[in-house]
């Protein structure tokens, strides 16, 4: 390997590093204590818990959000003990199961992507049944791996797996079995410890990835020991990993307040919104109550068993504060006042997948609900959970308050049901459907149908 291509991946790893300490520095202080390996023949990148190993082909072109992901991802094999498994578990097929673990971690620390130029799609649930892997040990997510990517052809099995386990099982190698590009011993470039001494000089608080909570245990950042005392606090932490699924989801509990006054005209937002639904829908003719009067909406009553009703899906991902969450709260107590207490509905919240619905008809009754979740954006969520649940009765129209920061499903996702997307940031653009702005009270936004 040529010192030319030496200096380009070194400054790469240096930068990534200096990245993720700025960011995360309790749970990536251990990269200033490893080694980083260039091993050509290798499937994407390794470690052995104090080296970190990685083919210079692959790396060269990772763009730099997926560099840093794939570090931390090494960090988090390591920092559960993935790599001192048994006999009996070594293989492809446990490290699958780990690596959905892993990603699952790092999913709830921010990293939300669902697929990576160079490395493929992030896995965080397991096959069967389907598991959150946050919620698993790697034994516990093995069980429900029910094949081994080894037997698969070459294609899929790449698809699969991210990086590889090679290095595992050679604890002691300290960079002879490759070219060491990056050493604890070599310093930053001036530029990258500049940068880092005015951000502590400056007592500039450390930004935390964005969504997502903290690790329970706090990982100290500097010194000689501090790799192995980080291994220690995470091997603790992954022994009580095994609390019950009802513990892990008391902690996601969020806080569902009302903070002033709300913005949203909503009897122009329903308004419009369901009046489309009754014209292009073919829904219930309006209620004829309330025929004189600006608004209106479906006949709840028209026939008796055959009530349709509006349903609010509120997203509860870790990219959504719990600021931003009370706000709509305060959005939708404000839309039952604006109507008089006439407007029923049921809440579900959300982020990877759809929490029970909740039914309110008073804003009593909307103070008292509990918003669950915490973890990543899945936008298709609540289409799916209805594609399951309302086959035999649809509801009159749909509204999902999101921050938007996901990928939006396609428009049959929607099952010719009317979509609301009631957006707390600006800047998300849905191609279908209507769309109203919380922060700027914009009215409703008519989209491709």
């Amino acid at each position: 390997m040529t010192k030319r291509r030496i200096m380009f991946l070194r400054r790469r790893l240096q930068e990534s590093r200096h990245r993720l300490l700025l960011e995360d520095a309790e749970f990536t202080g251990p990269l200033r204590e490893m080694r980083f390996v260039a091993v050509p023949e290798l499937w994407h990148m390794s470690a052995n818990g104090k080296n970190i190993y990685f083919n210079p082909d692959w790396l060269k072109n990772l763009g730099t959000t997926a560099l840093d992901f794939m570090l931390c991802h090494e960090l988090m094999h390591i920092a559960l003990g993935h790599l001192e498994r048994s006999a009996y578990f070594k293989g492809e097929r446990f490290h699958l199961a780990c690596d959905i673990v892993v990603n699952a971690r790092l999913r709830d620390r921010g990293w939300t992507f669902e697929k990576l130029p160079h490395v493929g799609k992030i896995y965080v649930k397991t096959f069967f049944p389907e598991t959150d892997g946050a919620l698993l040990t790697a034994e516990e997510a093995f069980s429900r791996v029910p094949f081994d990517p080894a037997a698969l052809p070459a294609g899929q099995r790449q698809k699969l797996m991210i990086d590889s386990d090679l290095w595992w099982d050679l604890p002691e190698d300290r960079g002879q079995g490759g070219t060491v590009v990056l050493g604890p011993e070599d310093e930053d470039p001036p530029d990258l410890t500049e940068e880092r001494e005015l951000a502590e000089d400056a007592g500039k608080e450390k930004r935390a990835f964005p969504g997502g909570p903290k690790p329970p245990v706090p990982l100290p950042a500097e010194g000689a020991n501090a790799l192995r005392d980080t291994l220690a606090a995470l091997r603790d932490m992954k022994q009580r990993s095994g609390e019950s699924r009802e513990a892990l989801e008391g902690l996601s509990e969020r806080i569902w307040q009302r903070p002033g006054n709300a913005v949203l005209n909503w009897r122009r937002l329903l308004r419009v919104f369901v009046q489309e639904s009754v014209c292009d829908y073919s829904f219930t003719p309006p209620d004829r109550r309330f025929h004189d009067a600006d608004f209106f909406l479906p006949d709840y009553h028209s026939e008796p068993g055959d009530t349709k009703e509006i349903l609010f899906f509120v997203d509860t991902s870790g990219s959504v504060d719990d600021e931003t969450l009370s706000t709509v709260y305060a959005e939708l107590a404000s839309a039952f006042e604006q109507f008089g207490g006439s407007l029923k509905g049921r809440v579900a919240f959300f982020d990877t997948q759809v929490y029970p619905l909740q039914g309110f008809g008073s804003v009593e009754e909307l103070a008292v609900l509990q918003p669950r979740g915490g973890g990543g954006t899945d936008l298709s969520a609540p289409f799916v959970w209805l594609g399951k649940h309302s086959a035999s009765k649809q509801p009159a129209g749909i509204v999902i308050c999101t921050d938007g920061r996901g990928a939006f499903p396609p428009e049959s996702a929607a099952m010719n049901i009317p979509v609301l997307w009631l957006l707390t940031e600006n800047n998300p653009r849905p191609e279908w459907g209507q769309a109203a702005y919380i922060h700027s009270g914009l009215t409703p936004t008519k989209f491709r149908l």
